[in-house]
């Protein structure tokens, strides 16, 4: 691999398949390391000053979330017990967007309920998902689906799209299912 200035000439890289991570795939976070410690760095050496507009196509790798991302997905009914901790969130109450600690005071996780309760009143679910989610279940039909309605859980990006937005750059991906572009 030649190098000019620190930097790698290609952001080419061979992938045997059944090599990496023992794995057989690369997973996210090759993903993100590849483009920011290869990509970028030559975009940004052969054009500085440009911002530059990476493409993906819609694999999963190129769509999953941060392990602290606001997925709810990631959340049990109630505090504590074995889910993640995530990253702050946030309500508008009066027009104000209200930090939401997605810890409680003592440190434990907040389950659903409780995040629903402090930004508005918890709208009575106390199901965590509905045994058959359908397009006709309401925005208050159970707990997830009531939290996955929240500004800030529908506004959470992939963690490939939060990395290269990070460094200044933009990211499109490709619509699903286009042949010609995939």
């Amino acid at each position: 691999m030649h190098q000019h200035l620190g930097i790698q000439e290609h952001a080419s890289l061979l992938f045997e398949f059944g090599s990496q991570n023992n794995q057989g795939y690369w997973s996210t976070q090759d993903v993100v390391n590849h483009t920011l410690n290869s990509a970028i760095k030559i975009f940004e050496a052969v054009y500085p000053g440009y911002q530059g507009l990476f493409l993906y196509d819609n694999a999963s790798s190129h769509s999953s979330y941060a392990d602290d991302a606001l997925r709810v997905q990631n959340m049990n009914l109630g505090s504590g017990g074995e889910q993640a901790v995530l990253r702050d969130g946030y309500f508008i109450k009066n027009g104000v967007q209200t930090i939401q600690k997605m810890v409680n005071n003592e440190g434990i996780p907040k389950g659903i309920e409780e995040y629903c309760e402090d930004c508005k009143p918890f709208l009575g679910s106390k199901c965590l998902t509905c045994e058959t989610i359908s397009s006709s279940c309401g925005e208050s039909c159970c707990a997830r689906r009531i939290l996955s309605q929240q500004d800030d859980f529908q506004q959470q990006k992939g963690k490939l799209q939060e990395m290269i937005e990070l460094t200044g750059h933009k990211i499109m991906f490709y619509p699903k299912f286009l042949c010609k572009l995939n």
